[in-house]
């Protein structure tokens, strides 16, 4: 098994171009999807805070009208 590893090593250095050209491909690959979630993470959490603030908020009232019928209200009056 080590054989292969000095032998793929070896070929890896043999054409110095190439495999400069792969390693900066995949270099370039990784620094960009990383920027893109960044980016992604950062928009997401801006709209959540911009929603938020523009809107309600995170705890809205809601109002039930009161009932006629006294203080029992739509239970009926034990009474």
């Amino acid at each position: 098994m080590k054989i292969l590893f000095v032998l793929a090593w070896r070929n890896l250095w043999r054409n110095k171009r190439r495999t400069l050209i792969a390693v900066s491909s995949v270099l370039f690959a990784v620094v960009l999807a990383s920027a893109l979630l960044s980016f992604a993470e950062g928009f997401q959490q801006q709209l959540v805070e911009t929603i938020v603030r523009q809107e309600t908020g995170g705890l809205s009232a809601c109002f039930q009208p009161q009932s006629t019928t006294g203080p029992a209200g739509a239970f009926g009056n034990p009474f």
